[in-house]
Order: C-alpha cells, then sequence, then structure tokens
C-alpha cells in the first residue's frame, strides 16, 4: 500500500503538472488571442488616427491657406485703413477750411446784404430821380413846344407886319407923288418921303408894340365817361442795372399803381414791366421780365397788359 501510494504519487503530481501545464498554456493562448484582438483593434485604432491625422493634416493645410488669406486680407485692410487714416485727416483739413471759408461766406453774405439794402436805396432815389428828371424832360418839352409856337406866332405876326410895312410903303410912295398925307396906326406918312426905310421901322415898332401875342390855350383831352381805352405809351428812361423804366403815360391817361405794360420794339415783344409810382403825366415801372437779350432801348413801346 505504501509502495502503490508511492507509485501514485508522482504520477498524481505529474498529471496534476501537467493539468496545469496545460492551463496555463491554454491560459497563454487565451492571453495570446486576447492580445491579437487588442492589436488588431489597435491596427484598427491606428488605421483610424492615420485617416484623423490625414484628415487633420488637410484641415490644417486649410487652415494656414486661410491664415494666409486673412494675413493678406488683414495686410490689405491695414493699408486701406492707412489710407482711410490719411483721407480722414485730410478731410479734417478740408472741413477746416470748408468752415473757414463758410464763416467768410457768412461776412461776405452780411456785407452783400447790407450792400443790396443800399442797391434798393439807391435803385429808390435813382428812381425817383429819373422820375423827377423825366418830369423835368416833359416840362421842358412843354416849354419848347410853347416856345416854338410863340416863335411860330412871331414869325406870323412879322409876316404880317412885313407885308403891311411893304404895303404902307407903296401907298406913302404913291402919297408922295399926289400930295396926300395918311395916318397908319401911329405913324404919319407925308408927301415927299424920301427915307422910307424910317417909315418902315417905325411901322414895325409901332405894329409890334400895339400888339399882344396870345398863345393858345394847352387842351389835355380826355376820353368820354365810362369808355375803356387802352393805355399806350413810350419809354423815356431806361435804366437796366436799377432794373425800372419811365412811361410817358401818367394818372391823367388812366395809369395806376399795379398796372402792367408789354413792352414792344415794332411788333416785336421784349420785356415786360409793372407800375410802382404814378405822376401826372410820368409812370415809373419795375422791369418784370425780358425776352430780349440786350437791354431795353428808349423810345420802345409800352401797352397795358391784361386785356
Amino acid at each position: 500500500m505504501g509502495t502503490l501510494t508511492k507509485l501514485i504519487a508522482p504520477v498524481v503530481a505529474a498529471v496534476v503538472g501537467l493539468g496545469l501545464g496545460l492551463f496555463l498554456v491554454m491560459g497563454k493562448q487565451q492571453q495570446v488571442q486576447r492580445l491579437e484582438q487588442q492589436v488588431m483593434l489597435t491596427n484598427q485604432h491606428v488605421a483610424q488616427l492615420e485617416i484623423q491625422k490625414q484628415e487633420f493634416v488637410k484641415k490644417i493645410s486649410g487652415f494656414a491657406d486661410e491664415r494666409k488669406t486673412f494675413e493678406d486680407r488683414v495686410a490689405t485692410l491695414r493699408s486701406e485703413l492707412s489710407k482711410i487714416t490719411q483721407t480722414l485727416q485730410s478731410s479734417r483739413f478740408d472741413l477746416q477750411g470748408l468752415e473757414e471759408q463758410y464763416e467768410l461766406l457768412g461776412r461776405e453774405r452780411t456785407t452783400l446784404q447790407r450792400r443790396a439794402a443800399e442797391l434798393v436805396d439807391e435803385r429808390e432815389a435813382a428812381q425817383l430821380e429819373a422820375v423827377q428828371f423825366a418830369e423835368d424832360n416833359v416840362r421842358l418839352e412843354q416849354a419848347v413846344q410853347r416856345s416854338r409856337q410863340r416863335f411860330a406866332l412871331l414869325d406870323r405876326d412879322y409876316q404880317q407886319l412885313q407885308q403891311q410895312a411893304a404895303e404902307q410903303q407903296a401907298s406913302s410912295e404913291t402919297l408922295a407923288y399926289t400930295g396926300l398925307s395918311q395916318t397908319v396906326g401911329s405913324v404919319t406918312l407925308t408927301p415927299f418921303v424920301t427915307q422910307p426905310s424910317a417909315t418902315l421901322s417905325g411901322v414895325r415898332g409901332a405894329s409890334a408894340s400895339s400888339r399882344a401875342v396870345e398863345l393858345p390855350p394847352i387842351i389835355v383831352r380826355r376820353e368820354s365817361a365810362g369808355a375803356f381805352q387802352q393805355v399806350r405809351g413810350h419809354l423815356i428812361e431806361v435804366n437796366m442795372p436799377h432794373g425800372f423804366v419811365v412811361v410817358d403815360r401818367g394818372s391823367e391817361d388812366g395809369v395806376h399803381v399795379g398796372m402792367s405794360f408789354d413792352l414792344l420794339r415794332g411788333t416785336e415783344p421784349v420785356g415786360r414791366a409793372v407800375v410802382v409810382r404814378v405822376r401826372p403825366q410820368l409812370s415809373a415801372c419795375d422791369i418784370a421780365g425780358t425776352t430780349t437779350s440786350g437791354p431795353l432801348h428808349i423810345g420802345d413801346v409800352a401797352v397795358q397788359s391784361g386785356l
């Protein structure tokens, strides 16, 4: 029994050892399989990581391109910013200059307004002077007309006196031969007068002293009551710098403030004027507009408009 036990003990130990060995081998194989699976998984993971790496490389390359683009864009923006800064600085200088010009223009505007007010005053004074001048001109023309009428009457009287003197001289010569005496006016013709020229001068003096020259009355014709007539006249004064004209028609002809005249040169319209001041025989008018490139002229026809 003891011997059997001794024999079985090594076998059992061998079997146990073999079993342990097989167990260990099987465990190692399982570990190797697990390791192989892990290696396979690792390889797959490495492959995935490689793919991700390539994708990352592509992304990094794209990021590098984008970075270069961004850097170029930033450089362009910096350049534009520099230009804008320079433009802004220049604009500030321009703005300062414009502000100075605005102040200067404001002062010039004030000066021009003052000058315009002075010109308006001068214009009104010129209008008054023009009206006064035109009135004086009309009075002078009337005086000249009266003088011409007086001269015509005096010339007529002179012709009559000369004719009478010639007749008296012929009569005195006839009476000188017939021995008769005759009185003409305040001069007595005696026979045998040897100085007929003296008698003629006496006749002239006597006739001139005894005759009074009478001028015909000046008659102002008026239209019949209630009858409307278009007012027509002519320009007797033109002041283009001050923008007014003077028409030779006034309140006696029916002109009133606010009346407008169409200005004609022949049959061609050349402008329009509005009455601002009225005198009995004259009217001062503001020029409301012109249709000719040149100035208005003295003598242009003024016809009442708005009929």
